[in-house]
């Protein structure tokens, strides 16, 4: 179980990061709702996994995989976030009340052996994209 970000991904609840990164780019606060420990999977990171997935069907069988992302606390994630865009200093905070009740440490090992390797895309540069 990840948290995707990134283009198109602005939707729900887990959609956090990526509001926060449009809020920046136009200027206005925005309070991502939860904290604690999150799963950050880079859009096209997990499009490429979707494609490469449907790509290496047999028939019609179809394999289920957990893809991994980089398990980052939110508040670093902010901070990150700060660090790359300087313009976010004070438009960008966190509720550490609420943490998501999903488990982020999950294995990808399956995946590259069925299907190959993803690209990995560090946090730094997923947010400066």
């Amino acid at each position: 179980m990840g948290v995707v970000y990134g283009v198109a991904r602005d939707q729900g609840l887990t959609s956090a990061s990526t509001r926060a990164l449009k809020a920046i780019a136009r200027g206005v606060p925005f309070v991502i709702p939860f904290g604690g420990i999150v799963g950050l999977q880079f859009v096209p990171g997990v499009a490429t996994a979707f494609i490469s997935g449907a790509l290496h069907c047999a028939g019609n069988y179809a394999g289920v995989y957990d893809i991994y992302g980089e398990n980052v606390d939110v508040a670093r994630f902010i901070s990150t976030v700060k660090t790359v865009s300087p313009d976010a200093e004070s438009s960008v905070s966190l509720t550490r009340a609420n943490e998501l009740p999903f488990n982020f440490n999950v294995s990808d090992v399956d995946f590259p052996q069925t299907v190959g390797e993803l690209p990995k895309n560090s946090l730094e540069n997923g947010i400066g994209e």
